[in-house]
Order: structure tokens, then sequence, then C-alpha cells
């Protein structure tokens, strides 16, 4: 035996953390072998010496190593005629290419078992540390060091027992995970699996089951290139219809009737074999679906064979972000972005291996494994000793499609693409034999803010705006357990972006104005992003929050009402309402409606043609702007970065157009990138510093990037402060706008001194320190907006103002691009209403306290006498 042989404690750690290797994903003796040796090597005890005793009395004797014991024993089968052989890889020795997760993995078991004694030695951190490092090179060894100990058999029989009078053996190839994915291992992959179905066959096996070795149609096209290798008339499955149908009845128990599902059933890698057939199944039984995948051209495919059925609601998608609009999602592609999609309080039924969120933190989802059976442990002729780290009880339903067709002679060989009519037969023979589903989660209740009880009028917190500050507000409150509804006046979720310019863009980098939790890219991948883009952003975030959102909903008027705050609302089928609340946030941002100069609003010019907001520059007022350019009659009011965009976006259709632009003060100019340098690092920068600090930063950033571009302005003008005015600097995207400066495309003036409507199509305008009067047939006013405080006035009462939560109204802004700020500023007041809340709660309990001590009989016999 090579324990035998091994005479000091590194060697015999050294022959344990091979045979673990070997051993760690199916053993279940392992886990009792690695505490023996590891005892014997550190307490120099024999792994038969009790705990107690002690290290210097035992000296380190030779003994039988079981594990060398069971890689000596020649892999033959047992007395009886084997009717099934299953084949199987082990799924956690090194299942991806770095292998660091599986040694940890391999691990846990052992820390787990260890007595205090070696826990305090070591420590978890020492041992991980061994296994980080001898893991890597040791799955690279063990494909090649595997066939030797096992006399040139690429496998190993991990299981021999019989079920239900069908005799099983479970078969594990020395091939790893990752050696699926890299080319330089696949003939070897393809030539293993061969290697041992052939031998399978010539051992007299009636059904060969493949399971997860026909995952690749390079490898051997799901079974049908080793069906011409055989010739022994042994039947070969791939065990894909069985797995499809239980995971369709997985999902037909965890989602319920297709009456009941309010929303497609989101399923990913619908693509593959099982995927598919789970997607035709589901049509059939009249659950809507929609499929994703990666590859269009699949989808087209599986879209063809939808069309087949007499009825069927399918739709495709490319895009992982369209599942967070249904709370039913079938998992059955691997992919670690999926936790991040699934909508909170969603229900999923997960047959992908690995499993993405099992060790993900979402306690707000429910999912049930699919593909996943529970055997009769009294069909057992013996205890099983291998379950392919599933209990004892469980096994994968691919596995059982093998002793299930071997108890039907008349089945034939199972390969290709899944037979979805045959999948409901295939069910009921497992039931039959005993196999049944693993008892299902239950499904949560509503939880704290998801829009369940659409009745109700009362919450903990009410959030008075959809926007981003509001929805992020709302998403740390759900997260923290408090119930949130938030009430909109608009018809849909939009924020202020519907209420700007045709085709605006957002200033800020996708990567740098995502809401806490949800990055934008997981929507979009492009670093740029437009104004409806974000706006998809938005919904799909609160649908992946699950928060309560009423649309329609504006506010009319609010009371404090003894420390309950009352809402009064005005729905959109034109009713009254009511809403209370604990706490109340604010956060209708500052876009609420124009803001019109004194001047542009007098009664001559309020109704003029030309003179339009820039919010109403779409569709033929755009082209009516452009037109005016290329006349150089447009005049754009203002000169922060909504009329930068408008310049830019209007000239760039214009090459040789002019656009005016009057202004009362000269912004600082940043560029948004200057080499590698980009302009959110310096934002960080900029939040920390003062008021002071903060505009000095600016200025000399324009200044080190642009140069002196002080000429280019109106003499004698004063300078803007963007920090201390809590103002956002005017940003030049790509350098165009200095550049158009410079050219003289864009001419700047100062503010608007006199205007009168020469006729029905022109206003004649002068500007201050200009005697000449000149004609626009356009004005676009950049002039801003108004904050709910100024258009509502039950939002700015002095009650309301010092009771209140607010959020991105203005005067906490402290962030060079405010987008970037949001999350944190967010992130802030719900740690503060939900500080409150819990404040109120725990004075509520003591007076409640009082209030029953006081109310006793023996306080009351007291005070009587």
């Amino acid at each position: 035996m090579l324990v035998q042989a091994c005479a000091g404690r590194g060697e015999t750690f050294l022959v344990w953390v091979a045979h673990a290797a070997l051993n760690q994903a199916t053993q279940k003796s392992t886990a009792t072998l690695f505490v023996e040796v590891w005892r014997a090597a550190l307490y120099g005890q024999e792994p038969s010496a009790p705990k107690g005793a002690s290290p210097r009395g035992h000296a380190l004797r030779p003994g039988p190593c079981q594990v060398c014991s069971l890689l000596d024993r020649a892999a033959e089968p047992g007395d009886s005629a084997v009717d099934v052989v299953f084949f199987s890889h082990p799924p956690c020795s090194v299942d991806s290419m770095v292998c660091w997760k599986v040694s940890q993995l391999a691990l846990q078991p052992l820390v787990a078992q260890c007595d205090s004694g070696i826990q305090e030695r070591l420590g978890a951190v020492l041992v991980d540390s061994w296994m980080y490092l001898l893991g890597p090179p040791l799955s690279l060894v063990i494909p090649v060091l595997w066939p030797l100990l096992r006399n040139g058999q690429g496998f190993e029989i991990a299981e021999d027992v019989s079920y239900a009078g069908v005799h099983m053996q479970n078969w594990v190839l020395a091939c790893f995970g990752y050696q699926y994915l890299l080319w330089p291992f696949r003939s070897f992959v393809a030539a293993r699996i061969a290697q041992s179905v052939s031998m399978a066959e010539r051992k007299g096996a009636k059904v060969l089951c493949l399971g997860a070795l026909n995952k690749a149609e390079w490898m051997n096209n799901g079974g049908l290139s080793l069906l011409r290798g055989l010739h022994g008339g042994a039947r070969l499955v791939h065990g894909n219809t069985l797995t499809a149908a239980a995971v369709v009845e997985a999902a037909r128990s965890l989602f319920g009737a297709p009456a009941s599902v309010r929303a497609p059933i989101f399923v990913t890698g619908a693509s593959s074999k099982v995927g598919a057939a789970v997607v035709l199944r589901l049509l059939q039984l009249g659950y809507p679906v929609l499929a994703h995948s990666s590859d269009p051209e699949r989808l087209r495919r599986l879209e063809a064979r939808a069309r087949q059925l007499a009825e069927s609601d399918l739709q495709v998608t490319t895009g992982l972000a369209k599942g967070v609009d249904t709370a039913y999602w079938v998992i059955g592609k691997h992919d670690p972005r999926v936790a991040q999609y699934l909508p909170r309080g969603s229900r999923a039924v997960v047959f992908s291996v690995p499993n993405p969120l099992e060790e993900s933190r979402r306690k707000d989802v429910v999912w049930a494994p699919g593909g996943i059976l529970q055997l009769d442990t009294a069909r057992l002729a013996k205890p099983r000793q291998f379950s392919n780290l599933l209990a004892e009880n469980e096994i994968y339903a691919c596995h059982a499609a093998g002793i299930v067709t071997a108890a039907h002679a008349d089945w034939t060989d199972e390969l290709g693409e899944v037979c979805v009519d045959a999948m409901s037969l295939q069910w009921e023979a497992a039931l039959q034999m005993g196999f049944s589903l693993p008892p299902l989660p239950r499904a949560a209740g509503n939880l704290p803010g998801s829009p369940g009880q659409r009745g109700r009028r009362k919450a903990d917190v009410a959030v008075i705006g959809a926007g981003p500050s509001g929805l992020a507000t709302a998403a740390a409150l759900v997260e923290k357990g408090v119930d949130v509804v938030v009430l909109e006046r608009q018809s849909e979720i939009q924020g202020s972006w519907q209420e700007h310019f045709e085709g605006l863009s957002i200033t800020t980098r996708a990567g740098s104005c995502g809401l806490p939790g949800w990055p934008v890219k997981l929507v979009t991948g492009s670093d740029e992003l437009a104004a409806n883009d974000y706006v998809q952003y938005l919904r799909a975030y609160s649908a992946r929050f699950g928060l309560d959102i009423r649309c329609g909903v504006e506010v009319t008027d609010i009371e404090d009402q003894s420390g309950q705050w009352c809402i009064f609302t005005a729905e959109a089928d034109g009713a009254q309402g009511k809403w209370f609340a604990t706490e109340l946030v604010i956060a209708t941002g500052k876009s609420v409606a124009p803001s019109l100069p004194a001047i542009w609003s007098s009664e001559p010019v309020q109704h003029h043609p030309a003179i339009v907001h820039s919010s109403q520059v779409r569709g033929p007022e755009l082209q009516k702007a452009v037109a005016a350019a290329g006349q150089g009659e447009l005049l754009v009011v203002g000169f922060g970065n909504s009329a930068a965009d408008l310049c830019s976006k209007i000239l760039a259709q214009v090459p040789g157009g002019t656009v005016h632009v009057s202004l009362r003060r000269v912004p600082p100019i940043m560029r948004r990138q200057w080499g590698p340098l980009r302009l959110e690092w310096f934002a960080r920068l900029f939040s920390y510093a003062c008021d002071k600090n903060g505009d000095r930063l600016a200025q000399l950033m324009m200044h080190l990037i642009e140069g002196d571009i002080q000429h280019l302005f109106p003499a004698d003008l004063p300078r803007w402060k963007a920090r201390q005015e809590r103002h956002i600097p005017t940003i030049d995207r790509d350098g165009s706008l200095v550049r158009q400066l410079r050219e003289g495309s864009i001419l700047l003036h100062r503010g608007v001194e006199d205007l009168e409507a020469t006729d029905l199509k022109k206003l004649g305008i002068r500007f201050r320190g200009d005697d000449q009067r000149r004609d626009f047939s356009t004005v676009v006013l950049c002039t801003g907006y108004r904050t709910s405080l100024e258009c509502q006035g039950g939002l700015s009462r002095d009650a309301v103002r010092a009771r209140a939560f607010f959020v991105g109204l203005g005067p906490e802004q402290r962030d060079l691009l405010p987008l970037q700020g949001i999350g944190r500023e967010a992130q802030k007041v719900a740690a503060q209403v939900s500080d409150m809340l819990k404040l109120r709660m725990r004075q509520s309990e003591r007076d409640w306290g009082r209030e029953a001590s006081e109310s006793s009989p023996e306080r009351t016999k007291d005070k009587d006498l």
C-alpha cells in the first residue's frame, strides 16, 4: 500500500491530497479518511486512536489505506449482470479553469468534522491556503495519474447497487469540467468517453446512460457518434427526456396552474436540448414563455418548432435584462449574472450545473432544484455509497432515466433532440418506479414593499417620486425589510428624462450613473447612455427590486396628523384618495416644470411661435431649430449641459450653421475625457473638497485641458461657481464644444436686454451692451426647471420641510456628476429613515409597557391606598 511506504507526516499529507483530489467529489468516506489521516499526521495517532489519547504516547505506524484498497481493486462488475452503467465526471474537482473554488469546497467537510484541537492549531485559513496552492497542479496531474493507478482504466466504479430489481453501476471518469472548454483536452475527453462506453458494453451492460457526458454537440453529437461504435445491442440514452420532464413538473408545482401565472416564464438556456424541450412542453400546457439564448440562430429554430403547436405564446430574447419583468424563472444555463437579474420575490426552478443561486445571497428568491428526483430507499438492495454530491435519497433525473429505461425492454435508444411527446410517458414510468420530486420550498408571501396588495392605503414609508432618487431610496429601504410605497404622478416610470429634447444622451458614462445594487451595464453594454435607455433602466430597476409603485397618483396636499403623515392624492381615474405613512421621503426631483425668466413669460411674447422650451424640442420643433441654425437665426438662451448638448446636436446636422447663445455668467467647461483621464475619476475628488476648493479645482482642470478660453466669452461676465451654487459644470463630451466656440459656429452674447415680436414668425432681440437688434426665427429656452417645492404648495410647508426626508433636490448635492452621487445620498437617507422607524418602534414598545404596568391590578391597588 502507498501509505505503508510513507514514513513521514509530510508524505502522509501528500498522499491524502492525491486521494482527496481523486475522491472529493464522490466518496463519502473521504471526509472521514481526511480526519483520520490528519489526526495521525498531527498528533502521531493511529486512525483508530481515541481523540483524547496523548500524541506522544502513540507512534505513527503504517496501516491499511482504504483509498488505496479501493484503487487497487479491479473495476470488474459484480456477480450478476449489470443492467445500467451511468457515466459521470467529478462535478466539483475542477469545474472552472482557475480551480480555486473547487479546493475550497473539498475542504468544507474537513473543517466541519475536525475536532477543536485541529481547528485551533491549523485554522481554516491555513488549510485553505494549502489547497489553493495544490489544487491547480493536481487537476492537471490527476487525469494522467488516475489511469496509472487504475490499471490503465480512466474511470472508477464508485457505486454498485440494485434499485427496484435493476442492477446499476456509476462509473466516474477522470474528466473534469474545465477540460470540456479547453481545446487541447477535447479530443482527450471524447476518446476517454468512447473508451469507457465500449468497455461497459463489453462487460455486458444493457443500458448506457451518458448523463452530462453528452453536454457538448462537438463531442459525440448527443451520443449519436457513440452509437456507431456499439456492437452488443446495448441501448444508449442521454437522460434528457426525463430531466426535461422533471423540470416541467417542478415548474408546475412551484408556479401553479397556467391561469395563475401572470407573466411569461423566463427560460434561460432555451436553445439546449433540455431547455428547448422544457419550453415546448410548457407551451403545450398553456404557459406563456419568454425563451432566452445568446444564439439567435438557435432561437429561430426554436420558434419554428413552436409554430408547429396548435397554440403557443412564445417570445424570445437574447438579453437577460428582459427577465426582470417576470417573477417566474427556469434557469437552464450556468451564468453567474443570473442571480443579479432575478427580481425580488421571484420563483425559480434551477437545473443548470453548477447552480448560480446556491452561493448567492438572494434570500428574497424562492428556488427549487430541477432535474433532481427522490428515490424510494426501501427499493434499494443495500445503502448507497455514492450519490454525486446529493442526499442519499436523491438522484439526478438523467441517472434515473437509465434505470427507468432498463425496466422497459421495449424502449429504444434516446439520442439527439428530446421527443417532447415522450416526456409524459417517461414521467409516469418514473413515478411507478418510486421516483418523485423533492419537497419544494413554500413560496413566500408578499415581501415588504412588494406590489402585491393593490388595495392597501397604508405603508411604513411613502416615497413621492419614481425618479432615480426615489427608486434608489425605495430599493435601499426594501432591502432593509421596510414596507414602502412609491407615488408617481406620471402614467409610467420615466423620471424627468422624457421631458428633455429629442435625442438627449446622458453626460455621465453608463458605468458611473447606476443606482445601488444594480449597475446600468446589466441592461445596456454601451458606455454611452441615451435618455430613453436610462428610462428603460429605471423601469428594469424597479422591477428587479419588486417595488410597489403607484403611477398616475399626484400628491395634492400633505398633513402631519399626530405623528403620522396623511397624503392627499388625485388618482388617474379622477378620484381623490388618501395615503397614510409613518415616514415620508420627498424625491420629486429638480426638473418638475420648465423655469421661464420673467422677460420670456411676459404677455406680449409668452405665446409667440418662435419661443420653445428645450423640453419641447422634438419632432417638428427640432427640425425647425436645425433649419434656423442653417440660416443663422437660432438663439439658445442659457449655456448649461442641455444647451451645450443641443448646440452640438444641431451643428452636427448643419455643419456650416451658426448658433447664437445668450448667457449671463461664464460656466466652467470640463472635458469628459482627456487622454486616459476620465472626468468620473476627478469627480470623486471634487465631491470631497470644500466648496471654495471644489470651484478652484474645476477652474484649474479647465485651464490645464482647454487653455485660456476666457476671451471666447463676452467681457465682464461673472463666473459661474458650480460647487458653491450647487450647479453642474458644462461638460464637453469630446472636445467639440470648445472647438465650435473657437471656430465661431457658436456665437456667445450677453443676457437679453429687450425683445419684441417683429412679425408672427420672428423675434427682434437686443442683448446687453449691444445696440443692434437681431431677428431670430427660433428661440430655445434652456433655462432649467423648477423643483417640486416651487411648484406644489403642499410639499413646501414648514411642517413638511421640518420632519420629512428629502433626496435628490439639490441642497445636499456635492457631486460634479449628479447621477454619480444619487446612490450615496439615497442610501444615506434610507439609513436615516430605517433608524427613525426603529426608534419609533422602541418608543412605542416602551409606552405600551408603561401603560400595561400602570393598568395592572397591583398598581391600581397601590393608587387606591
